[in-house]
């Protein structure tokens, strides 16, 4: 089956969730509706079917045979029917149904199908995929698809796809778009369906290259490019609406590679990601340059001498207790063990057994308590392991119940010392260890839900000030981060007496496709942080601001290259800086305050696979363990950081400053040096309100754009 990017798979099966109303919406039938080798079927679902499978249409026109409805149940979420909901009579909820429509088995040159469907849903979009049942090689093309609000939220949507050759039978499957698991509410399905040898034609224009080709189907038509426009059936090159016309061209560039190319539409530039440089314009005058140069950041600095280095065998996870002795301890975890080191003498002060397969780490420093995730003694069970920040000595060790497959992140929520799991498995979702009773309390966050908001989830973080008492989620599978309430974390109660879902908690989508999979709490600037990598191994980092428990706002994904390692991330909130360890690639640093990269850091070639502020040290810990001077800290000791061969793109996104094409670090003009408060100059990222020295007293209020 030959298939391209506008195409979805089709067939007279339909995988949808449906819901059933006596109002029809009927809104766009098919002008071949009625003609030989046309079926029609309309299910409202009036009344409630009385078997999940083979439930007949109220409406039918089909001389093929009798189309019938399979509802999923399992492994599908259990499917309902509601009288009554949102306004609208006779509404089937469900997570897939299986739709089969007999059609007419001829061997002809092609089949048109109209789909029309009314639905609900928690904030997610309805796809359908068809795919042909046969022998013969099929081309299926998606000719259209379009969305219209209808009173009430209710949403209508239109699928046309023409398959060729016309195949014996047809299955569509409609879900959520979201993640297929979602549950959606649907009032009524119509599919028309017309199998012939006459296929309608029209004008087929490329858009880019201006040549247009009459007597094409419109399927033919989307499947010679990206750029194909169809003029509608019946349509010539002399009709066509608009004309058919090139594309005007010029200068595209790379800003990744520094490489331009002349001559190119601005569709197929910016469609590639890349930067056009405007109609008309060429390599040589494009703004900015494309090419490669140095890029400085003179005003910030990255530091990468280390402190110290101890060697700790197979370290993997590190946290910072700020407690302890003079100068606080390092409490790192191996597979097995969790040493702990002494940052005053820079010694190890002993270790504890954990089992096997250490995971995550979080500190109670207050309550001088440290939580591993491991597993229970001689078992595959997930557990919770309690350690004594002072004596060394394992306390506890909480079991997660045989549906835990895997718990990596965790948080100690501070009013209250208990620890806030994430987990997945049978069941995903959030638990809760109580360290005072050594025991789990409560089940799974998701069991009271409707519909699931969890995927994977791999880590969580507490935030428990300024009005806020919420922890966040973050999921490895649909890039999600729910958020959801603190007291209800334990709380499994019976559905409603109304028997309408339980809402679900807030949650977004960091970017489609993409996984968040950790994510630092900032109690105190009520936001968190998140790090996640998206589909071409290039990790980003990005800040959610909370406001009452829900996302009030997205700053942008500050891309640090490399790949994010798992729960690599935190953030030191006193200098607003994240630290992403990302592997050979050293130690990702993002100013959170200018959102930009300011470098990465590195010692002995030590792969960077966990990180921990130190804010009262001044420092960062990394697992190798290197101790490094904080970047954002303009002391003497700080050196400037100028990195060669970097595009313009690159350097203006990161705040630097690029030095023209074929530059170096030794030759950008003027030199890359170091802003420093003191100096005498009042310097371009300085100000009055962060340098009195060099720029005068600053005023009493914050003046906007007052230096």
């Amino acid at each position: 089956m030959q298939l391209n990017r506008r195409n979805l798979p089709v067939s007279c099966l339909i995988a949808a969730v449906v819901c059933a109303s006596a109002v029809a919406d009927d809104l766009n039938p098919p002008p071949w509706r009625g003609e030989e080798g046309s079926t029609m079927q309309h299910w409202s679902f009036d009344t409630q079917p009385g078997s999940w499978s083979n439930i007949a249409p109220e409406t039918v026109d089909n001389p093929y045979g009798s189309p019938t409805v399979s509802v999923c149940t399992s492994p599908c979420s259990p499917p309902g029917w509601d009288d009554n909901f949102l306004g609208r009579q006779g509404v089937v909820h469900g997570q897939r149904f299986d739709l089969d429509i007999p059609n007419r088995p001829d061997p002809l040159e092609g089949k048109v199908i109209s789909l029309q469907v009314v639905f609900w849903a928690d904030g997610f979009d309805l796809g359908a995929d068809v795919t042909p049942e046969g022998a013969d090689p099929f081309t299926v093309t998606l000719l259209s698809e379009d969305s219209t609000i209808l009173k009430g939220d209710w949403i209508y949507k239109l699928f046309k796809w023409e398959i060729t050759p016309n195949p014996d039978s047809e299955i569509i499957e409609l879900q959520d778009t979201f993640s297929g698991e979602e549950t959606m509410w649907i009032d009524q399905i119509v599919v028309d369906t017309i199998c012939t040898d006459t296929l309608p034609t029209g004008a087929c224009c490329d858009d880019v290259s201006g040549v247009c080709t009459d007597n094409v189907t419109h399927g033919d038509c989307l499947n010679t490019g990206a750029y194909a426009r169809y003029g509608g059936d019946g349509s010539t090159c002399a009709t066509i609406d608009p004309p058919c016309v090139a594309a005007p061209t010029g200068a595209c560039c790379d800003d990744t590679g520094g490489i331009c190319t002349e001559d190119v539409a601005q569709a197929v530039c910016e469609d590639g990601g890349h930067r056009y440089g405007g109609d008309g314009s060429d390599c040589g005058t494009i703004d900015p340059p494309c090419g490669v140069g140095a890029c400085c950041h003179g005003d910030i600095g990255v530091c990468s001498e280390f402190d110290f280095d101890l060697g700790l065998g197979s370290a993997r996870f590190v946290a910072y207790d700020p407690v302890y002795g003079s100068a606080g301890q390092a409490v790192v975890t191996s597979n097995t063990n969790v040493y702990f080191v002494d940052l005053a003498s820079w010694t190890e002060r002993g270790s504890v057994w954990v089992v096997s397969d250490a995971k995550g780490i979080v500190l109670d420093p207050a309550r001088r308590r440290g939580f591993i995730t491991t597993r229970l003694s001689g078992q595959s069970t997930r557990s919770v392991a309690i350690i004594d920040l002072d004596t060394m000595t394992l306390t506890a060790n909480v079991g997660l119940t045989t549906e835990v497959s895997v718990a990596e992140g965790m948080d100690v929520i501070p009013s209250t010392g208990k620890v806030v799991v994430a987990v997945w498995g049978t069941s995903d979702g959030v638990m809760l260890v109580n360290p005072e009773t050594e025991s789990l309390e409560g089940a799974s966050q998701n069991l009271h839900y409707t519909t699931n908001p969890f995927c994977n989830p791999e880590d969580v973080a507490v935030l428990e000030e300024n009005g806020l008492s919420v922890a966040v989620v973050a999921s490895d599978c649909s890039s999600r981060v729910v958020l959801v309430p603190l007291d209800e974390i334990a709380f499994t109660p019976d559905v409603p007496p109304d028997g309408g879902p339980v809402p679900a908690p807030p949650r977004i989508e960091i970017q489609p496709n993409r996984t968040p999979f950790t994510v630092q709490g900032d109690p105190g600037n009520n936001r968190v942080v998140a790090g996640w990598t998206d589909g071409s191994g290039h990790s980003h980092v990005q800040v959610l601001t909370l406001t009452s428990n829900d996302i009030g706002s997205v700053g942008p994904a500050v891309e640090v290259v490399s790949t994010l390692v798992e729960q690599g991330l935190d953030i030191d909130p006193t200098a607003n800086l994240a630290y992403a360890a990302l592997g050979s690639a050293g130690t990702a640093v993002v100013d959170l305050e200018y959102e930009i990269h300011v470098g990465n850091l590195h010692g002995l070639d030590t792969t960077a696979l966990s990180v921990a502020a130190a804010p009262d040290r001044d420092s960062m810990l990394m697992v190798g363990i290197h101790l490094y001077p904080p970047p954002s800290n303009l002391s003497e000791r700080c050196p400037v950081l100028c990195n060669d061969d970097v595009t313009p793109g690159d350097c203006g996104a990161t705040g630097g400053r690029y030095g023209d094409d074929g530059s170096d670090c030794a030759t950008i003009d003027p030199p890359c040096e170091p802003v420093r408060c003191g100096d005498g100059n009042c310097d371009p990222n300085e100000d009055s309100c962060n340098c009195e020295p060099d720029c005068g007293t600053a005023p009493a209020n914050e003046v906007p754009g007052a230096t």
